[in-house]
């Protein structure tokens, strides 16, 4: 089997986990399987060599479990300023910029927006 078909299955199992995500109706159960989607759409993303989209799909996962710790706004700042040293310094091409838009809109979200 090589890597790209290893990447592609991962990413099978990405999209079936983030599909069932939408079936919790319990916020914390809710925000754990995304947690469990993030982290694995992320090692897709680093298996196809899109680093961008894999450190951003990571530290989803790790913003996403702090945030049901916690919703202050300075800890938001922390994952917005990472998202952005960390996205833009790999960055090769516009399109890496989608997950990265969409990581500080999720973030935004995550600790600004209550539920």
């Amino acid at each position: 089997m090589t890597a790209y078909w290893l990447a592609q299955g991962v990413g099978v199992i990405a999209f079936l986990i983030g599909i069932t995500t939408f079936f919790n109706r319990d916020e914390r159960r809710f925000r754990l399987q995304l947690a469990v989607y993030s982290a694995t759409i992320g090692v897709h993303f680093f298996l196809m060599g899109a680093w961008p989209a894999g450190m951003s799909a990571e530290l989803n996962t790790v913003r996403t479990l702090v945030s049901m710790r916690t919703r202050k706004l300075w800890v938001m700042t922390v994952f917005i300023v990472l998202t952005l040293v960390l996205g833009l310094a790999k960055l090769q091409h516009a399109m890496e910029l989608l997950p990265i838009i969409g990581t500080l809109a999720s973030t935004w979200r995550c600790f600004a927006v209550k539920d």
